[in-house]
C-alpha cells in the first residue's frame, strides 16, 4: 500500500526531517563530487594517447568564441571536440541553499521540461533529432510512464505511481544485466541516464513521501550513470572526430563527402555531445538544489561546458545550425562564468536552458543587472 499523499503545497515545502539518501554520513552531493578528480585524470589519460591527427589541444585560455584550431576540421564547427571541453570544472566550496522562490521556480521548470517531452517529443535536454529513427527501449518505457503519470486521476494515482516504481526498478536491474554481457556506447549511456532522470524528477517532486524516499535511494545510481555517460563520450570523441575528418573535402575541393555531408555529421555529433552535457548539468543541478533544500547546503556537483547560444539547440537542419555557428559565437561556457557571459551576450542571445539554469545557480539580482546593463548598451 502506497503512503497517503500530503497536501498539494507540500511539493514546494519538503519536510525537513526526511534526510537526503546517504551512505553512512556521506551525502549524495559528496558522492557526486568524490569521483571528479579521478574522472578528469582518466579523461586526460585517454586523450593523451589519442593520435595527434584527430585534433590539436586548445589553448588553456580558451574564450567563449572559439574552441580549437586544426587543419583537419573546420575550427568554427569543432569547438565541442576539444579535450578540455570534457574536463569537469570543480567548485569545492559549499553554497547557501537557494531561497524558496528559486526552488519553486526550479520545480516549475522541471514540470515544464517533462510536459514538453510528453507533448512534443523533445525538450531542453532531449533533442528532437537524437532519437528520431530509433527510440531506445529505456526511453520508450520512460515516455509511456510519463504520459500515464500526466494523465493520472485520483482513482488511478496509486496504480500509476506503482508503475513508475516498477519501471525504475526494472531499468536498474536491466542495466546491471546488460553491463555483464556488453559495453554501452555513448548513446546507450545517455538514454538510460535520461530515463532514470525522468523517473527521478517525477518521484522527487510528486509530493508522495514514499516515492520521494525511493527516488533519494536512486540518486547514487543516477550519479554513477552520469559519470559513466561522460566517460563514454570522452572515449568516443577521437572516433567521432576521425569520421568528420574523412568527410572534409581536400584543398582542391575534391574527396571527402562534400560540405553538406560534413555539416550533417558535425551537427549530429554536436547533438550527441550537447545532450550529454545538458543531461549532466541537469543531474548535477537536481542533486545540488534538492540537497540544498533538504540539508541547508550542497557542494557543486561538477560543471561541464555547454552551448548557450539561442537557436542552436532549436535549429531545424544541419545547414541552419552550421550557418549560425559560422556567423557568431556558440557561447560555449560553464554556468559559473556568468561574468564572461554577461560581457559577451544579452539575455535574448542565450537559450531557455541557460536562462533557467542561471536562475538556479545565480541570484535574481545578478540577472536583473545583466538585463539592465544590456538594455543600456543596446540603447
Amino acid at each position: 500500500m502506497l503512503a497517503p499523499r500530503p497536501p498539494a503545497g507540500d511539493l514546494e515545502h519538503l519536510p525537513e526531517q526526511q534526510s537526503l539518501a546517504s551512505v553512512g554520513q556521506v551525502s549524495i552531493s559528496d558522492l557526486f563530487l568524490a569521483t571528479l578528480s579521478e574522472q578528469n585524470e582518466a579523461a586526460a589519460s585517454q586523450l593523451s594517447v589519442a593520435p595527434e591527427a584527430w585534433y590539436q589541444k586548445s589553448n588553456e585560455n580558451q574564450t567563449l568564441t572559439t574552441a580549437t584550431t586544426n587543419r583537419y576540421a573546420e575550427p568554427e564547427l569543432s569547438w565541442f571536440l576539444t579535450p578540455d571541453s570534457w574536463e569537469i570544472q570543480k567548485d569545492w566550496t559549499s553554497t547557501p541553499p537557494p531561497p524558496s522562490s528559486l526552488f519553486r521556480s526550479f520545480v516549475t521548470a522541471i514540470r515544464g521540461w517533462l510536459r514538453d517531452w510528453a507533448v512534443h517529443g523533445n525538450n531542453i535536454f532531449i533533442h528532437k533529432e537524437l532519437y528520431r529513427s530509433d527510440l531506445p527501449c529505456y526511453l520508450e518505457d520512460a515516455y509511456t510512464t510519463l504520459v500515464a503519470y500526466r494523465a493520472k486521476t485520483e482513482e488511478t494515482e496509486d496504480m500509476v505511481l506503482q508503475i513508475v516504481e516498477n519501471r525504475t526498478t526494472g531499468l536498474c536491474q536491466q542495466s546491471v544485466l546488460l553491463e555483464e554481457v556488453e559495453s554501452l556506447d555513448t548513446k546507450a549511456h545517455l538514454a538510460r541516464t535520461q530515463a532514470l532522470l525522468v523517473y527521478t524528477l517525477i518521484r522527487l517532486f510528486d509530493g508522495c513521501p514514499r516515492q520521494r524516499a525511493l527516488a533519494e535511494d536512486t540518486l547514487c545510481t543516477l550519479s554513477q550513470w552520469c559519470h559513466q555517460m561522460r566517460d563514454a563520450a570522452v572515449t568516443e570523441a577521437p572516433r567521432l572526430f576521425e569520421q568528420l575528418t574523412l568527410l572534409r573535402p581536400g584543398e582542391d575541393g575534391g574527396g571527402g563527402g562534400g560540405r553538406g555531408a560534413l555539416e550533417l555529421a558535425t551537427w549530429r555529433a554536436w547533438i550527441l555531445s550537447e545532450s550529454v552535457r545538458r543531461t549532466w548539468m541537469l543531474v548535477s543541478s537536481t542533486i545540488n538544489v534538492y540537497g540544498s533544500k533538504k540539508n541547508g547546503w550542497a557542494g557543486c556537483g561538477g560543471i561541464l561546458l555547454f552551448t548557450t547560444r539561442q537557436g542552436l539547440w532549436e535549429a531545424p537542419s544541419a545547414w541552419q545550425w552550421a550557418q549560425q555557428v559560422r556567423k557568431q559565437s556558440p557561447l560555449f561556457m560553464e554556468s559559473r562564468n556568468v561574468r564572461l557571459l554577461m560581457e559577451e551576450a544579452s539575455p535574448a542571445e542565450t537559450d531557455l536552458f541557460t536562462n533557467q539554469l542561471l536562475s538556479v545557480v545565480h541570484s535574481p539580482e545578478q540577472r536583473d543587472r545583466w538585463v539592465a546593463k544590456m538594455a543600456l548598451v543596446q540603447g
